[in-house]
């Protein structure tokens, strides 16, 4: 017993070397981040504060929160992870099991701000792309031409994004399959959802195109998978992944 009593105390005493450590070491970090990221008068007021918190929990930083260079990826459960862009506000989950990819550069269809493959064929992707100018949530729900206005959109996004997908895919045909606005208290867009006959395959590429009031980009949020009727798991968990899709402050539609 007594030997065992001295094993649990040498490896109590590691334990919190290792971690007395991780915050010596993550505490300048974590404050450097922070006075990047929120300006430095943030961090005059708060950097003494926000970041030593973060450092006194950085095992949890470190194993279960996973930032990336465009946004930060979460462990939220033991099956789903979340991921969260702070710089143009939007957030979805998707499995454990889906893998990151790095994103294409070079993109003609915006910005892509993150890429995950999932099984079978399956994946999403989201885009950033300017939009020109901004609308307040006031001066767009006050337009008489706000439907023509989301309309025109609709067509010159199945015109740049989805046709252009089909050339990329070598799709035979494309057929739209559905258009409709989408409106929530923090932005406005549409959802297109198309069909691409390939050699192989046929395929369902898919999005929810979101305009944030007071902001002057549009994020993309797109989904492709087969179309395979017959896979009812598969296509549940592509449906749910793709309905977490939301802006920060809104609640998804899921």
């Amino acid at each position: 017993m007594s030997h065992l009593r001295k094993v649990g105390g040498v490896v109590a005493m590691g334990l919190f070397s290792v971690y007395f450590i991780g915050v010596m070491l993550t505490t300048p970090y974590y404050n450097w981040r922070f006075a990047r990221e929120n300006g430095l008068l943030a961090w005059v007021f708060l950097g003494e504060i926000v970041p030593t918190l973060k450092a006194l929990a950085w095992p949890y930083f470190v194993f279960a929160v996973r930032e990336t260079a465009t946004g930060r990826e979460t462990t939220t459960t033991a099956n789903i992870r979340e991921y969260v862009d702070n710089e143009y506000g939007f957030a979805f989950q998707f499995p454990m099991n889906w893998k990151m990819q790095n994103a294409p550069t070079g993109n003609e269809i915006g910005e892509v701000r993150v890429l995950i493959q999932g099984p079978k064929g399956r994946g999403v992707m989201a885009t950033v792309g300017n939009v020109g100018r901004s609308l307040t949530r006031e001066q767009f729900e006050g337009s008489a031409v706000r439907d023509k206005m989301v309309d025109k959109m609709i067509d010159l996004t199945v015109e740049q994004v989805y046709k252009r997908a089909s050339q990329q895919i070598k799709a035979t045909r494309m057929i739209v399959s559905e258009k409709r606005q989408l409106r929530s208290n923090v932005g406005f867009g549409f959802y297109i959802s198309t069909a691409q006959f390939t050699e192989k395959v046929p395929m369902l590429v898919a999005g929810q195109h979101i305009v944030p009031f007071g902001k002057n980009y549009m994020v993309s949020f797109l989904m492709f998978a087969p179309i395979d009727k017959t896979a009812t798991a598969d296509n549940t968990e592509m449906d749910r992944v793709f309905q977490s899709f939301h802006l920060l402050g809104e609640t998804p539609r899921q």
